[in-house]
């Protein structure tokens, strides 16, 4: 059986980032309880604040960068505005992410998932990059729409993405309606 990732894969990738989750993958917890399970979906209303993110394998020393992408924007059958760049924080260190703080340069602020009716699932991507070459001073950003996620990784020299994980949500969505979707 396919997954929702593999199926939407084959319609639309919007950027090289991976699309799959790593192992073990970025630990994200919505009002401390709610856990993003990759590839699961979550009931919309439990995604408006800011998530809890940690990661048990950072190191202390080192500088991050989280992205909280959407590529279905405003739908995955016509992503004209992918990639919805939804958060983005730099310059977080090691130590701060381990005990889920992000203590770092917000470039962009938290903006809660807003799938328009009718367009369906959208997926929801958080990556974490390693920041190679320690604290990065990075240029303030306009809009939130038609972001490159690659053009920003390459032009900060962050790489592939050290941990991923993602959800799916769409709007009205209950948790009865889930079904095995739910986490």
């Amino acid at each position: 059986m396919l997954s929702f990732l593999s199926i939407l894969s084959l319609i639309y990738v919007v950027s090289s980032l991976t699309k799959d989750c790593t192992n073990p993958p970025l630990d994200i917890k919505f009002e401390g309880r709610y856990e993003v399970v990759c590839d699961k979906a979550m009931e919309l209303s439990v995604t408006h604040s800011q998530p809890t993110v940690t990661w048990d394998d950072a190191s202390k020393e080192t500088f991050y960068t989280l992205m909280m992408v959407d590529p279905d924007a405003p739908s995955h059958s016509n992503p004209t505005m992918a990639d919805f760049r939804h958060w983005l924080v730099g310059n977080t260190q090691g130590s701060g992410l381990l005990d889920g703080i992000l203590d770092g340069d917000v470039i962009t602020s938290y903006a809660k998932p807003g799938p328009p009716l009718g367009t369906g699932y959208h997926r929801y991507f958080f990556y974490l990059f390693e920041q190679p070459n320690g604290r990065i001073q990075f240029e303030p950003m306009k809009g939130r729409a038609h972001f490159d996620p690659d053009v920003f990784v390459s032009h900060y020299n962050l790489g592939r993405p050290v941990a991923v994980n993602f959800f799916i949500t769409k709007s009205g969505v209950e948790v009865s309606e889930l079904g095995d979707l739910y986490y």
